[in-house]
């Protein structure tokens, strides 16, 4: 497959596609993470922080049910949309990109999460998504970043794989994210009202995809089989080994304080870890 759009995530993220494609995430694990987070970094309740690239809103949740006072951010407009019906008034999203700043010493702390960093084909964009998050802390307020290890991935690769997931059209829906069927969107209270509508359809969307090393960029061509329409897709993340993510976070003014390799925050082993957890805090 040709290489597609290199703002690929601008459109791919907003598809009702990829939320159906990734819509089997682990929430009891997420929920843990946050716990073992919020331990380790002591914040105190009603602290301010961010969830920058946040979803649906599935970390910052969390997050709030710790007593935080939470942004969520995200390029999405649909997921922000979906996010925003658990609003408070300590609990806000709004629709950001990264490279731009979204605010000057305001937060305690600042968490990206679950690979949501190393989209972009020019390694100044990643670092300038660092300095915003830098800029928008408060004085020795923690940054954590949740990275893909991709050292075991690589050895794997290159992969291919299939799947069909089970699509619900409703009648009304307001936004594509209604029409999915993950746990979060089965008990969110917009969907209350359309699961008793009448005259909801559902059929199987097949998606096909292979993934493969592009030089330092892992790539997944995604083919979408829905009913008699075939869609292409790609996604295309950087592969940074823990000493250039570090030095990132050491250009944009951190000082990296601790590295874990996993959710359960054991210590980072670059051949058996699954995860790069920076810890990182503005000077």
């Amino acid at each position: 497959m040709e290489n597609l759009d290199k703002n690929w995530f601008a459109s791919w993220f907003d598809t009702e596609y990829y939320h159906l494609l990734y819509k089997h995430r682990n929430h009891e694990e997420a929920k843990q993470f946050i716990a073992n987070l919020i331990d380790f970094l002591q914040l105190p309740q009603g602290a301010k922080v961010f969830d920058l690239a946040c979803g649906k809103g599935r970390h910052s949740l969390e997050l709030h049910s710790h007593g935080l006072d939470v942004l969520g951010m995200d390029l999405s407009a649909e997921s922000i949309k979906f996010a925003s019906q658990y609003g408070q008034s300590d609990l806000k999203f709004q629709v950001q990109d990264m490279r731009e700043s979204f605010g000057k010493n305001e937060f305690k702390a600042g968490f990206n999460l679950f690979t949501s960093f190393g989209y972009f084909d020019d390694y100044q964009q990643d670092l300038k998504s660092l300095t915003n998050a830098y800029n928008a802390l408060e004085s020795q307020g923690y940054f954590v970043q949740d990275y893909i290890n991709a050292f075991p991935i690589i050895q794997l690769l290159p992969q291919e794989d299939s799947r069909k997931e089970l699509y619900i059209k409703y009648t009304n829906r307001e936004s594509i994210a209604l029409g999915l069927n993950s746990e979060e969107e089965y008990n969110s209270p917009i969907a209350e009202s359309n699961r008793a509508e009448e005259n909801n359809s559902s059929y199987f969307i097949e998606f096909k995809w292979r993934k493969w090393l592009d030089h330092k960029v892992i790539v997944k061509d995604i083919i979408v089989k829905d009913q008699d329409k075939e869609k292409h897709f790609q996604e295309r993340v950087q592969v940074y080994k823990v000493e250039e993510l570090v030095e990132l976070h050491t250009q944009a003014g951190f000082e990296v304080q601790r590295v874990f390799g996993d959710y359960s925050l054991n210590e980072y082993d670059t051949l058996k870890s699954n995860r790069i957890i920076l810890i990182s805090k503005k000077k």
